[in-house]
């Protein structure tokens, strides 16, 4: 079952934490199975989630440029999470498996 399969059959209660991992690389090339993806992870998003993921890319600019509806509204994914890139950093430096390049932590915008 694939995330969305499971968000769109997901009872309440909404999830305030979401660990993605490095999935998303796979889906570079499909941005429309992102976009989905990430509509069902807001539409079961508590109020103030916080976003984790992996990726082999440096940057991962493609999710951040993902194409989201959040509160009735067509936007950039980057337009609706605030990034914490010294987090990331700080957690990534503790990885003991070095296999991915980089590391991304976010909160959606209140």
């Amino acid at each position: 079952m694939t995330i969305t399969e499971f968000l769109d059959k997901k009872p309440q209660p909404k999830i305030s934490v979401y660990v993605l991992l490095d999935h998303m690389d796979w889906m570079a090339e499909k941005p429309d199975l992102l976009s989905e993806e990430w509509n069902a992870i807001l539409k079961n998003a508590s109020e103030t989630p916080r976003f984790l993921w992996r990726s082999a890319a440096g940057d991962a600019q493609f999710v951040l440029e993902t194409d989201v509806h959040h509160k009735g509204e067509k936007r950039k994914l980057k337009q609706i999470l605030n990034m914490d890139p010294e987090t990331a950093n700080r957690l990534h430096q503790l990885d003991r498996v070095h296999t991915y390049t980089s590391l991304h932590v976010g909160k959606l915008k209140v």
